[in-house]
């Protein structure tokens, strides 16, 4: 069970606006079934495999699921979910999840986004937690360089649910990992380059089914956005879950102000 604060400020007011950079949202709150449903609405379902089973309470916010194997191997993705991320474009990311990790071994990928092998320039997007040696390992864009990667041990990762952030700005070459809404590890000075949309062919959650990296553990809210989010969303997506963002914030919180300044006017 994740341990929230004990006080909850939130800084953004919250509209009806779209959530126009967010790819995906797996709140895993289903309970049952083989379906996970995508809950940002651009119908990107998961199927749930063998050896994975679900919590109906005890997540970071609702139910959670426990990935015992694999959320998502190979095939088993739809074509559709697989040519849909391949429209994406920018060369910015933000991936963010809750995880309890049960076993810690060498190839454990709580996510992997690639192309059809383990050559460096199908490794689109992709995390250790950990590797063997404890460390957490996030690249990515390896086909532009395997010097976009940013690593560090980021301590206990396996007696609770902890909330991770990896983010990538391919145009500024810069990457971070941040662990309960602390920056633990940065790397400004990454090669950068495009993200390779249109090359993802696999997509899976607990895997990395080439070398057959199964991470086991707990799972919750996982979410991707084609953006690094600033510190004010980070802090909401923590304190709130995903589901609590309008995107782009920056841009409704800027609509609010100007309404407030045409009504001030009218007074």
């Amino acid at each position: 069970m994740k341990i929230l604060p004990t006080s909850l400020f939130s800084l953004l007011v919250l509209t009806g606006s779209s959530h126009a950079a967010l790819l995906l949202h797996y709140a895993f709150d289903e309970g049952s079934g083989t379906t996970v449903t995508d809950s940002s609405g651009n119908g990107r379902d998961l199927t749930l495999n063998g050896g994975s089973t679900w919590n109906a309470t005890g997540g970071a916010f609702g139910g959670s699921v426990n990935l015992g194997g694999a959320l998502a191997r190979t095939g088993g993705v739809s074509a559709s979910t697989i040519s849909s991320l391949n429209t994406v474009t920018g060369n910015q990311v933000t991936i963010a999840f809750w995880a309890n990790v049960n076993s810690e071994s060498v190839g454990s990928n709580p996510f992997t986004i690639s192309n059809s092998n383990n050559s460096v320039g199908t490794r689109i997007l992709q995390a250790h937690l950990e590797w063997s040696d404890g460390t957490t390992y996030f690249d990515a864009a390896w086909d532009v360089s395997s010097a976009n990667r940013v690593s560090g041990d980021l301590g206990d990762v396996s007696s609770d649910l902890n909330h991770y952030i990896f983010t990538y700005d391919g145009d500024a070459g810069q990457m971070a990992i941040y662990k309960n809404n602390v920056l633990q590890f940065s790397n400004n000075s990454a090669p950068g380059g495009a993200i390779n949309w249109a090359g993802i062919q696999n997509f899976e959650l607990g895997a990395f089914s080439f070398n057959n990296g199964l991470w086991a553990g707990e799972m919750d809210d996982f979410a991707m956005w084609n953006e690094v989010l600033d510190e004010q969303d980070r802090t909401q997506i923590f304190n709130s879950g995903v589901a609590s963002i309008p995107e782009p914030s920056g841009a409704a919180l800027l609509g609010l102000a100007g309404l407030g300044f045409i009504l001030r006017r009218r007074r």
